[in-house]
């Protein structure tokens, strides 16, 4: 009978280190499963990613842009504003004196866009906003002692071009057109931009190009106006699509 009892003993225990193996082998089963399900994101730094307008290609130059053109300097000193996540051109106007040449495209505003960052850029919109207190993002300002009704209609005959290398928006008193004559909503916004690659440190350049139109004689008008325009936002991403 002793016999029988510890033949007994040890086959409890036996079934106890059987089990608590078992319990053991799963938790480390389990443990491993878990591990292998697990996934992980890498993003990008964001800090490498930076495009900036700027006067020089070959470094970053905020100083204002001045203006010029065949006829000479007619405009205000536009400001850079890279401050944002997208670049900006504040302060852009035009003031015009004696100006009576009609069918004349004159450039006022040159400057560059270039990426000083680590990671390749894809040009994706440019966003041309309402001058403040107005709501278009072109309007015409009579001189003190000109008339604001003669430059009203001055205004429908001037159109301003903003272009990146070969994109463009038009932009006149009525509205706004993207440059291959499609319609844009009166914000300027021309978006679905593909192609216009922006490589990183410095490895090219886009030209930005504010230009002015004018279709009629301006002899008529009695004075001197301003013509502003709203500030033109360009946004970059590192994806072309």
């Amino acid at each position: 009978m002793e016999r029988n009892r510890k033949t007994r003993i040890i086959a409890v225990a036996s079934m106890l280190i059987a089990i608590i193996t078992l319990t053991i082998g799963f938790a480390v089963f389990s443990k491993n499963l878990n591990i292998q399900n697990i996934s992980a994101t890498v993003k990008a730094n964001e800090a490498n990613f930076s495009v900036k307008f700027s006067r020089s290609y070959k470094k970053v130059d905020e100083s204002d842009v001045i203006p010029g053109g065949s006829m000479g300097k007619y405009g205000l000193d536009a400001h850079i504003d890279n401050s944002g996540a997208n670049p900006k051109l504040t302060n852009i106007s035009m003031e015009l004196t004696d100006l009576n040449e009609a069918g004349v495209y004159d450039q006022d505003y040159y400057l560059y866009i270039i990426n000083d960052g680590g990671i390749d850029a894809f040009l994706k919109s440019i966003k041309i906003a309402n001058v403040p207190g107005y709501d278009k993002s072109l309007v015409c300002i009579a001189s003190e002692g000109t008339s604001q009704k003669l430059v009203d209609e001055a205004c429908k005959s001037f159109e301003v071009m903003v272009t990146i290398n070969d994109k463009g928006i038009y932009i006149k008193s009525e509205g706004i057109k993207h440059g291959d004559g499609l319609d844009t909503n009166q914000s300027g916004n021309y978006t679905g931009i593909t192609g216009m690659k922006l490589l990183k440190n410095f490895g090219n350049s886009h030209n930005f190009n504010i230009y002015y139109y004018w279709t009629k004689d301006l002899a008529l008008i009695d004075g001197s106006f301003e013509i502003k325009i709203g500030d033109v936002t360009v946004e970059y991403s590192s994806q072309d699509n």
